[in-house]
Formats: C-alpha cells, structure tokens, sequence
C-alpha cells in the first residue's frame, strides 16, 4: 500500500521537535456543509493526510486538530466556530476560515486573543500573527489577463460585490486596459443573487469577443444564463473546482481558467490511496498549511508575537500545491491554466509563468 510518508520525505529535513513535547492544540474553521462544501471536505482531507504524515516523523512538531464547520463560509458562522474552539477546546493556533467575509470578521478577534491564523483567502485586511495559505488576488488576475491580453481585444468581466472576486475583476481590467484591450463592462453583483439576469441583459447590449466570470459563487448562475442567451465566445474564470463546473450542467464546456497550481504526483497518489478520490481545490493548499505550522513551531513559532516574525521573514517553501512564498505581504504561489474538456478539468500545456 502506498506510504503516505513518501511525498514528506521529499521535503527538507525538520528540526528535532523537544523531546516530552505535546502535540499543539489547534482549530480549523472549514465550510463542511453548504455552498463551499467542496472546499471544506477537500481541505479536510489535506490537512488530515498531512496530520497522518507528521506521524511518521516523531522528530516533527505534531499537531492535534480539532475541526469546526462555518456553514456556507458566513461570518456568523465562523465566529461561532471561533468562539468554541478558543474558549472551549482553547486552541493555540487555527487553520482557516475560507471565505474574505469570514476572515474579516474572525480576524480581529484572534489578534487580540494571540491567536495566530492561516486562512485560505487573500485580504487587504492584516493582522501581524496570519499567514494567507491563497494565492495573492491581484497577481493571480494579472497571470490570467496576459493570457487573455494575447488573444483578444474587448472583454467583458461579470464579477460579484465580494471582496476577493471585486478585487481579481477589477485588477483584470485594469491589467488588460493597459494592454490596449477594451473592457466595456464589469458586473458586480452581491454574491448571494437568486439570478443574474440583469448583468446578462446589459452583457447582450454589448460588442465583446471574450467574457471573464471572476465568481465562484455565481459562476453556475452565469454560465446557464449565458447559455440560454444563446452567446457563445471564449469564456474565462478563476478557482474552480469540479463542484462548480457539474453546477453549470455543461454549459462550461471550453471554458479557460486560472487557479493553484496541481498537486504534485506524490500527493495525488497518497490522496488517492486514503479517500479513494483524486484531490481537488484545496487539498494540497490545506496539506500544507498544516506541514507549515509545524515547520514554524520546530522554528520556535510558538505564540503571536514569534509567529508573527516568523510570518514577516517566512522561508520560501516548497511543498504538495508548488512553491508557497511571502513577497511585500503578499502570497505568492504556482498557478497554472486549466480547461474544461468533455466536463473534465485537464490542464493547458502553455500558460501565463506561475513564478
């Protein structure tokens, strides 16, 4: 059977973890149930891969996870979740939440509890002791607007009023303008619309040759809109899953998209061995949020004020989702191009650098 150790012992060696030491009590605030179920389930499988594997190296700093869910990623909800897990489970450390809503509101309450954080978003909002485990919005749009600069002169961005996929739309545009390319429209809808049948209506009055859908949350919406309206261009998004694209009930065939990068060979296959099911986003992210963590309390990250040194000057890391650094405050990580074909995700041979 496949060792899971296998794709842990590629990486660098850890420091001895003190001897008598006790695994570290720490939160994860995932979306188990709701819209962003996908997300919670694929995130739990990563960091409990990881957990399996930090088992196999006693050196290791090894951690006990104690899992919450935020329902649908609300703020309610993952203050809820916050609550429990530091007055009750009295955590030291938390993985999450998954939404920029959630952080935002969770945030502050860890920073003043000494609470240190990795939350799988990417924010304007910072707090010195978190380290986003996503991708830096405004890079990861940039990626994909050179792509798109290349191949076409007016383009239309149906985004929502989310913080994250507002920012990636109006990053595009801004990108994309400076190129010489046209954006005639950008939609911003609130991400929780019933329909979208305004934006496609103005979409309709509109000359364009591209579409770009910045909104994992309306991205099924959108896409069946678009199909009934009978436009059919080239169509492009960001960070999706197989979830999302069974949501659109084939209408995203064709469609181009940027996210992290695929997992390495080694994790698919320790991914495959234990749930029986190929990883999707945001396994790999999740396994390593929980491999850093250990690798910052081996480095003595052991409260706020040391995590958060150890966040300001964090060492680039090489691990299951590709190269994860930290570059003017913001996460960099490898990307690649996906394209959906026959309902399946399968990846593009060229595409934007992911450096």
């Amino acid at each position: 059977m496949f060792k899971h150790l296998v794709f842990l012992a590629a990486l660098a060696p850890l420091p001895a973890w003190a001897q008598g030491s006790t695994a570290a009590k720490v939160g994860a605030i995932y979306a188990m149930s709701g819209d962003m179920a996908s997300w919670g389930k694929n995130c739990w499988q990563g960091a409990e891969l990881a957990l399996l594997d930090l088992k196999e190296r006693s050196a290791a700093p090894q951690l006990q996870l104690i899992l919450e869910d935020s329902p649908n990623a609300k703020p309610t909800n993952a203050i809820s979740a916050f609550r429990k897990l530091t007055d009750t489970d009295h955590v030291q450390y938390i993985l999450g939440p998954m939404s920029p809503e959630e952080y935002a509101a969770v945030a502050p309450l860890a920073d003043r509890a000494g609470i240190p954080l990795l939350p799988f978003v990417s924010s304007k909002i910072k707090v010195p002791a978190a380290l986003f485990m996503w991708m830096d919005p405004e890079t990861e749009a940039q990626r994909i607007a050179e792509y798109v600069a290349a191949r076409h002169k007016r383009v239309l961005v149906l985004s929502s009023n989310q913080e994250w996929e507002a920012l990636v739309g109006q990053t595009f545009k801004a990108y994309v303008t400076e190129k010489g390319l046209s954006v005639p429209l950008i939609e911003e809808p609130p991400f929780d619309s019933s329909e979208v049948r305004s934006q496609i209506a103005k979409v309709r009055q509109e000359k364009f040759d591209a579409i770009f859908i910045t909104s994992y949350l309306l991205f099924p919406k959108y896409m069946k809109a678009l199909s009934a309206a009978g436009i059919q261009v080239p169509l492009y998004s960001i960070e999706l899953d197989a979830s999302a694209i069974a949501a659109t009930g084939g209408a995203a065939e064709g469609l181009v998209f940027i996210r992290p990068a695929a997992p390495n060979e080694r994790f698919i296959q320790a991914f495959h061995s234990k749930w029986g099911s190929d990883p999707d986003v945001p396994a790999s992210q999740c396994y390593d949020s929980v491999m850093i963590l250990s690798r910052a309390l081996a480095a003595g990250a052991t409260n706020k004020e040391s995590f958060s040194a150890y966040v300001k000057d964090f060492p680039k890391f090489e691990g299951a989702s590709g190269t994860i650094s930290v570059e003017n405050g913001k996460t960099i990580m490898s990307t690649e191009l996906f394209q959906v074909s026959n309902g399946a995700i399968v990846r593009l041979e060229t595409g934007p650098s992911n450096k």
